[in-house]
């Protein structure tokens, strides 16, 4: 995959709607494997003896986050316009992290998405 400065970007536009829709499409999966997985890890923490049904949530909620992760990465989104949108990396990213930007040069339409901050360590 290539990666593009955002400075070069003069004269976009900023997508909300296209960023919104794209997120839509995983709000459901990710929501169910949150308390899927979330809550097998609580009932595993506050019941001695977890029994299928519990494994079973924790197996359900991690296979949907992991939907929704390699989702969002591999999936493309589509502009307001309907056409689909090109994904570049972002070279210098403001979030300290993992961050692409979606472009639709049709439109002249861009949406970014930050899927994985690097956490900075302070050693004291």
């Amino acid at each position: 995959m290539q990666s593009l400065d955002p400075d070069t970007l003069v004269g976009y536009l900023n997508d909300d709607a296209a960023r919104k829709r794209f997120e839509r499409r995983f709000r459901i999966p990710g929501l169910l494997g949150f308390v899927l997985f979330g809550g097998g890890i609580a009932w595993s923490v506050f019941i001695e003896k977890p029994n299928a049904f519990v494994f079973a949530g924790l197996a359900v909620g991690a296979v949907c986050l992991i939907i929704c992760v390699l989702g969002m990465r591999f999936l493309t989104p589509t502009s307001s316009s309907g056409r689909p949108m090109k994904k570049f990396w972002v070279d210098r990213s403001n979030s300290y992290g993992h961050e692409m930007i979606f472009v639709c040069e049709d439109t002249k339409t861009y949406f970014r998405r930050v899927f994985a901050k690097n956490a900075k360590v302070r050693i004291l």
